[in-house]
């Protein structure tokens, strides 16, 4: 069996590298662990033990997840396991000489354990190094000890936003508060790194505590340690909702040990992480799965396409401004058009904002905002575009509207430009008739606000050449956006799926049931957003058009709820007209009173439904069309569905994903519900053959 760890000692330096065999990345498996065990177990004397990766941007990524997901099904090889890590990092502890972790790239979960093991940490500037405890963001806590440690080294305060936020930091920061002893150029770590090692040596690296009035009322006494508790804990609510144990579980842990002596402490941990392994842990499976699936759709790999450098953007909206925005900030030159200097000049504002906004939060510097912006360029004709290496056209939806555009484009674009659509109803196949080079022409469904919604549906219509999907494919991964490759049809995969479940939610409204009640039934599901605040900021007039055409293609099961023609009739359009489902005056939202004269004109009807009975049915109407969907392959792995329910509708990521809380709730149970509702509500409830085979067979989705 190859080899992960290799030890080379020079000058009396033992030099530890990890070069986990045949992946681009290091991480632990048991096997890993017990040849760390050994080699630390049978160290020579040396002046200092010097841990480093044989990996580019990389120190270590973690735990191997697929293993740690078995495992949560066994409380005792949960503690066997932690069992492990406690006793090799404790080792590396204890040894008689500095043990010195340097990072040149990505230190996260269990790398971050080891790290804190060593009794001194370098870093590097590289933009790549990152460090970090991502554990609660998988539905965990770090098991490792580092409830013990960070608190320790770096602080309470600083400690705890490690421990419960997930976020990394860099190099730089890392050095800041205290997390890492020295920092080095990564430019020069080669030539550094051997003066400081023996600063370690020497005990001349670790930075002083910082002291001083404030720490100590906050930090220094059992009243400030209370407070900053009290305030994390109401943080950390406030973020998940109540829907996610783990950070609680972390809190509760470093409440409890704090003042502990750190072995005592870090025994209190092991026992913590079992005692929740199987309850306090259970959205973990789910969470652990919906990020291998990120990953899978992050790491797509392509065919060495031809890079995108400049993208013209037709449309100044919020779509085409979004676009324009995120073009820009990832280094393209962006050519943005519309019909008019007011349209761009608003385009163009909304792209400072977005900007600004990042200022704000640190996310970018002014000099960097500036260079940004300085790339975006526009005018009301095409000048410009005969050089453009992908144009996505952002306008209304309208189909004679797109169509002009796209002749208009094809006589100005060069031979190997791409044509995109961000089209999110429209097919591919109806906007190409006319086009004279259909294999250049994709769908580039981007979701509202784009610098937020991490997916993006690129659509092959059946003309499409698969080297357009390629390069389409690659410009996503090269705006860090998440790619999920769809076939053609109207509303493609995500809005497909969302709609029927928007439409359920107005016709239940409809039937007699409160919209307040509807909200909150849809917040205590997991859902970011009501639906009718939804509907109000997608616009109730944009909503009515499309379903109309989904309606027009899909048949009666679409068929548009009375209300929301009715708002679009009277231009209760939503957040843009001031009014919609709601009333909005600055940052409140008021129940628009319009709304039940409306309902009481169409005919509010008096039915009573538990609140099971509602989720039975907005969830039954969307695996319904979900399955409709894998039959005539618009995807076909079940995972995708879930993955882009996730990144494209905000579907609670702790259940899983749509199919996933079917397998969970039961497949059989969503079918009897589609079976008691059909009589009533006719074709919507008609379960397609594939569940219905699924429901017959107790098989379950494979995701």
């Amino acid at each position: 069996m190859e080899k992960s760890w290799h030890l080379e000692i020079k000058d009396d330096v033992a030099f530890l590298t990890f070069d986990f065999p045949g992946e681009k990345i290091n991480k632990f498996t048991w096997s890993v662990m017990d040849e760390l065990e050994d080699i630390i177990d049978n160290l020579p004397q040396a002046k200092a033990l010097v841990i480093q990766s044989a990996k580019k941007d990389i120190f270590i990524a973690g735990a191997d997840l697929k293993q740690f997901e078995d495992l949560l099904k066994d409380p005792k090889k949960v503690r066997e396991v932690l069992e492990k890590g406690h006793r090799v990092f404790n080792k590396l502890e204890d040894l008689p000489f500095p043990s010195i972790a340097v990072i040149d790239g990505a230190c996260l979960g269990g790398g971050m354990e080891l790290a804190l093991g060593c009794q001194y940490r370098i870093v590097t500037d590289n933009p790549h190094t990152s460090l970090g405890l991502p554990e609660v963001s998988l539905g965990l806590m770090p098991g490792w000890g580092a409830t013990q440690r960070m608190p320790r080294l770096v602080g309470l305060q600083q400690g705890l936003k490690m421990i419960l936020g997930s976020k990394p930091v860099d190099g730089k920061k890392a050095f800041k508060m205290g997390l890492a002893d020295i920092i080095l150029p990564q430019e020069f770590l080669a030539q550094q790194l051997p003066a400081a090692i023996q600063k370690c040596i020497d005990g001349k690296a670790r930075k002083k505590k910082k002291k001083g009035v404030m720490n100590w009322l906050l930090e220094g006494n059992p009243l400030g340690r209370s407070l900053v508790f009290s305030q994390a804990r109401k943080g950390v609510l406030k973020k998940t909702k109540g829907f996610y144990p783990s950070p609680i579980i972390a809190l509760d842990t470093v409440k409890k040990t704090l003042t502990m002596p750190l072995k005592k402490g870090l025994k209190k941990e092991i026992d913590e992480f079992v005692f929740h392994s199987d309850k306090g842990f259970a959205n973990a499976r789910h969470l652990i799965r919906v990020f291998f699936g990120m990953e899978h759709l992050k790491k797509q790999e392509t065919q060495n396409p031809k890079k995108t450098n400049r993208v013209g953007v037709l449309g100044a909206g919020v779509m085409g401004s979004g676009i324009a925005w995120l073009a820009s900030y990832r280094g393209n030159d962006v050519r943005m058009k519309d019909i008019n200097w007011d349209a761009l000049g608003s385009g163009y504002q909304e792209i400072q904002k977005i900007y600004h906004q990042l200022k704000k939060m640190r996310r970018v510097k002014p000099d960097a905002m500036n260079l940004m912006m300085h790339r975006v360029n526009y005018d009301i004709d095409y000048d410009g575009f005969r050089n453009q290496d992908l144009v996505i056209e952002a306008a209304t939806e309208n189909l004679d509207l797109k169509k002009k555009l796209f002749a208009d484009l094809e006589e100005r674009l060069s031979s190997d430009a791409l044509i995109a659509s961000n089209t999110s109803s429209l097919t591919i196949e109806k906007m190409s008739e006319g086009m004279k080079h259909p294999e250049r022409f994709v769908g580039m469904h981007f979701f509202n606000p784009v610098n937020r919604m991490p997916l993006v549906e690129v659509v092959a219509g059946e003309k499409t050449s698969p080297e357009a999907v390629n390069r389409v494919v690659q410009t996503c991964l090269d705006w860090k956006k998440i790619p999920l490759v769809v076939k053609d049809c109207a509303g493609f995969l995500v809005n497909r799926i969302f709609a029927v479940q928007a439409n359920e939610v107005m016709h239940i409204l409809q039937e007699g049931i409160e919209m307040e009640r509807l909200e909150h039934l849809s917040h205590k599901f997991g859902w970011p957003m009501g639906p009718f605040v939804l509907a109000d900021t997608v616009g109730n007039d944009v909503s009515s058009k499309v379903f109309k055409e989904f309606e027009e293609t899909y048949g009666v099961r679409f068929r548009v709820p009375k209300i929301l023609t009715a708002l679009a009739d009277k231009q209760l359009n939503g957040k843009k007209s001031g009014k919609g489902f709601f009333i909005y005056e600055g940052k409140k939202e008021t129940p628009n009173p319009e709304v039940k004269d409306l309902l009481h004109t169409i005919g509010l009807g008096s039915a009573k439904y538990s609140d099971q009975e509602i989720i039975d049915r907005m969830i039954a109407a969307m695996l319904n069309e979900a399955c409709r969907c894998l039959e005539e392959g618009i995807v076909e792995k079940h995972s995708d569905v879930d993955m882009a329910m996730i990144l494209g509708t905000g579907f609670p990521p702790f259940r899983g994903g749509l199919l996933a809380y079917a397998n969970d709730y039961g497949i059989g149970k969503l079918v009897d519900v589609m079976k008691k509702l059909e009589p009533e509500h006719g074709e919507r409830f008609a379960a397609c053959e594939s569940l219905k085979a699924m429901a017959r067979d107790h098989a379950h989705f494979d995701v």
